[in-house]
């Protein structure tokens, strides 16, 4: 219960605008587990096609902010999604947002006899919301974006 109040009390103290983004960061990643749970198999992302325009610092800023969010939100908020659902709320935030430049990124690795997969996003090479340390673990196999709902 005062770890409940301590997060309430901490909340309250931030600005109107900070507390927006959380929440937009919180209903992001609900929508991206719920299409992650919804849409068939091969249904969920496509291939990412064609180039990217590159960002400039602004853009870079917010795609910073938002990913600090979707990053605090996925620790600290109603659940805890998997990377791929952190990846797909991220990128929904930046394309709001008409962030160029991003692209989330799907890679493998074999760790004692286990195949795992991982999902991130990047802007131009910068590593968003995930450590660049545990990305470079992972053989990198293709870029990705969300399939639209119809």
């Amino acid at each position: 219960m005062r770890r409940l109040a301590s997060r309430l009390s901490k909340l309250a103290s931030l600005s109107a605008s900070a507390r927006r983004e959380l929440y937009r960061a919180q209903l992001a990643l609900l929508r991206a587990q719920l299409a992650v749970w919804t849409r068939p198999h091969g249904q969920l992302v496509r291939p990412e096609r064609g180039p990217v325009a590159s960002p400039n610092e602004r853009d870079r800023a917010i795609a910073r902010r938002l990913a600090t969010g979707v990053a605090l939100v996925a620790r600290r908020g109603v659940f805890r999604p998997n990377c791929l659902v952190r990846s797909l709320a991220l990128s929904r935030l930046l394309e709001r947002e008409q962030v160029p430049g991003w692209h989330v990124r799907i890679g493998v690795r074999e760790r004692t006899g286990q195949f795992e997969a991982h999902a991130w996003v990047e802007l131009g090479s910068e590593v968003l919301a995930d450590s660049s340390e545990h990305v470079a673990s992972f053989e990198y196999l293709a870029d990705v974006r969300l399939v639209r709902a119809r």
